[in-house]
């Protein structure tokens, strides 16, 4: 609960796992389809937990499965749901182990086994030093189900903005200078069927200041259903514009 907003848990009117929301009016359900199916497969959903925080100007939902190791966020205020994911003492991807937020101090307090911690905007790495994924998979790029070549894809972002890192430091969130040679890199795969995906392709964002680079990746092959994976663990601010292609038509049926 936050101000007059709840989110909880809950069977549908069939019968089937869903997240509702009441806020200053009748209940609603806000999960999609699509999550809803993956909430009919979690391991023991009734030892599942909610945290509800506002961090600049949204509010967060986060509903952790431990057992299946997951962690499902809502933000209300663009009401879209993503992932939040920490790597585990064997580097293994896992549930996001921030829970039980609260405001105090003038901060987002939150816990995560032991620890006391807080959320902050510029943190790239958590708070014992772990790596933290950043990762976004686009949908699904077509031709009117015809097959297409892609020659190209330019990935807009904020290509050299990276003079000033923050990471943590004996628990401590600590500002410190990037090298001036520091290229940022990213890593970018890509599927045709949604199922099986090419090698990872390493790119780079510039060194500090080079706001012109370009981060393009080239000769992606050719099908009838498209989409892209980037993701990067580099402790810097990252940020998806736009994603421009350049492709052309087969001649295949």
């Amino acid at each position: 609960m936050l101000g007059q907003t709840v989110l909880w848990l809950g069977s549908s009117d069939i019968g089937e796992d869903a997240v509702y929301m009441i806020s200053e009016g009748a209940p609603r359900r806000v999960s999609t389809g699509d999550l809803e199916r993956e909430l009919s497969t979690m391991v023991n959903p009734e030892n599942a937990y909610a945290s509800i925080w506002q961090e600049h100007r949204h509010v967060f939902y986060s509903l952790t499965f431990e057992d299946s190791k997951v962690t499902y966020v809502y933000d209300v205020t663009e009401d879209k749901w993503h992932r939040r994911a920490s790597y585990d003492a064997n580097n293994d991807l896992g549930f996001w182990r921030y829970s039980h937020a609260t405001f105090a101090y003038n901060r987002t307090m939150v816990a995560a086994g032991n620890a006391l911690c807080y959320v902050a905007e510029d943190a790239y790495t958590e708070h014992d030093g772990r790596a933290i994924l950043k990762m976004r998979r686009g949908g699904c790029l077509t031709s009117n189900d015809q097959p297409f070549f892609i020659d190209s894809a330019e990935i807009v972002c904020n290509n050299g903005q990276h003079s000033i890192g923050f990471r943590t430091m004996g628990g401590e969130a600590v500002h410190e200078q990037v090298p001036d040679d520091f290229n940022p890199r990213i890593a970018v795969r890509y599927s045709w069927d949604g199922s099986t995906w090419s090698d990872y392709e390493d790119c780079y964002l510039g060194k500090a200041g080079d706001y012109e680079w370009t981060t393009t990746v080239w000769h992606l092959g050719f099908g009838k259903f498209f989409t892209m994976e980037i993701s990067t663990t580099e402790p810097i601010p990252f940020a998806i514009e736009n994603l421009k292609v350049q492709w052309s038509p087969s001649a295949m049926f």
